[in-house]
């Protein structure tokens, strides 16, 4: 399956299509698992929805972890191991 031509698509359209977009992402076979920490608060829900449609297109299968608010520190040291290579973190906040 080819790349969606995404860049042609305006924001709004793409967080409304968003549910058959990632549909359609999926039947890719050639997609590389990829970890995701997002620590932020309560309006990161958004920028994942639009960067897991990104990376699907970019050939990715995202797997997302979102933090409670204020729960960076905690996070970090307890709930993710973070000596994988395959994980990748997404901070919201300067207070990391």
């Amino acid at each position: 399956m080819q790349p969606l031509n995404l860049r042609s698509i305006p924001l709004g359209e793409l967080l409304l299509r968003r549910r058959a977009l990632r549909r359609q992402l999926l039947t890719r076979t050639d997609l590389t698992d990829l970890r995701i920490a997002v620590l932020g608060g309560t309006t990161t829900n958004e920028l994942v929805d639009l960067l897991e449609i990104l990376l699907l297109d970019g050939g990715f299968r995202p797997a997302f972890y979102q933090s409670e608010y204020g729960r960076y520190y905690g996070t970090l040291s307890w709930n993710l191991k973070l000596s994988q290579r395959s994980n990748r973190i997404l901070s919201t906040s300067t207070h990391v």
